[in-house]
């Protein structure tokens, strides 16, 4: 006789595809507090933390117990994996498989673990992205990826990090990268042909002409958009992947659903003309300040025709050399960065 299903978790999510309320059965509901996309506080009952950070640095948690205050500090690897947590009473040391499981890690308002991700209570697994559960003792996700088997998800539609979670990670649940290889820095520049190179992950080969690729700049992630510009009939500007054309709406919305846009300090437009501003359509703002406006974060843009070249282009490989071609003694073209002015729109729950 089969046994009567039970109610274990509800989970309720807000406008921005975040996990907002968190009930389980016999336990008080957890309500969940974001800055842009991280975990921010943590409220159960009498029971509240906040998590400070400094970018994607984890620094500590502040916990209140029935109004008692209790510092609790964090020490993370490169990967941001906590590795010891000292307050005034203990020192907590954990250790991880390659695939994030780990003994004692308790479930407390706002406990950060592996990837400095946050454990759904009572079950050690990963709400990675807000889109699906990872599983560190089976080793992989719970359900299929609705990019697989024929998209960007990949044959393997359970897979985690594509079977390297030592050198990838994924915290959007669906597309991992490697964020040790983001990290580094090169200065190697051709003085004779005026273009400068530095390595780059390439996230995304959408096209023959259009990539979306990370890199490091001023000691920060960056994420770069490359790709050809065309206008709409009201002079709008919109990016052309292949046979598709992509708004800013459009774009600022896969961005948010493959990363967190709190890992990154600026985004580049490698797109000619994304600076300039249209005629009435817009507000008057240029593709670059819409861009900076939805994703609230800094946005270079060019101003004129921008060519980049990318030295990898026949292997594809994950590591690339990308770079912006700058022919001396002039340019044709001047970059121009943007700030956000208006507050990001709210997004639709994607599947």
């Amino acid at each position: 006789m089969p046994r009567p299903r039970q109610l274990l978790q509800l989970l309720r999510y807000d406008s921005l595809d975040r996990l907002q309320l968190m009930t389980e059965q016999g336990h008080v509901a957890r309500l969940k507090f974001y800055r842009h996309n991280s975990l921010s506080s943590e409220v159960q009952g009498a029971h509240s933390a906040t998590v400070m950070r400094h970018e994607r640095q984890l620094l500590g948690v502040s916990r209140s117990v029935s109004g008692t205050a209790q510092a609790t500090l964090l020490v993370h690897d490169l990967q941001c994996c906590v590795l010891q947590q000292l307050d005034t009473e203990s020192c907590q040391r954990f250790s991880y498989l390659p695939f994030g499981f780990a003994a004692g890690i308790g479930n407390a308002p706002a406990t950060l673990a592996f990837n400095g991700e946050h454990p759904l209570p009572s079950s050690a697994q990963y709400l990675l992205g807000n889109y699906r559960v990872f599983s560190p003792v089976l080793m992989r996700f719970t359900r299929p990826d609705s990019w697989s088997p024929f998209g960007k998800g990949g044959l393997n539609a359970y897979a985690y990090c594509l079977g390297d979670p030592l050198n990838r990670t994924d915290p959007s649940g669906r597309s991992p990268w490697q964020l040790a290889k983001l990290l580094v820095k090169s200065r190697q520049s051709a003085k004779h042909s005026g273009t400068f190179f530095k390595p780059a992950e390439i996230v995304d080969q959408i096209g023959a002409d259009a990539t979306i690729f990370v890199d490091g700049y001023k000691g920060k992630l960056r994420l770069n958009i490359s790709g050809h510009g065309a206008s709409l009939p009201d002079g709008s500007l919109y990016l052309k992947y292949g046979s598709q054309n992509f708004t800013v709406d459009a774009i600022a919305g896969s961005l948010a659903s493959q990363f967190n846009l709190d890992d990154f300090g600026s985004i580049r437009t490698l797109i000619c003309h994304s600076a300039e501003t249209p005629g009435n359509i817009s507000g008057g703002r240029s593709f670059a300040q819409q861009l900076a406006d939805a994703t609230q974060l800094p946005v270079k843009g060019f101003s004129g025709e921008v060519t980049a070249q990318n030295l990898n282009k026949k292997t594809r490989r994950p590591l690339a050399k990308i770079g912006v071609v700058k022919t001396n003694p002039h340019y044709n073209y001047h970059a121009l960065t943007f700030y956000p002015q208006t507050p990001r729109t709210s997004a639709i729950r994607r599947p």
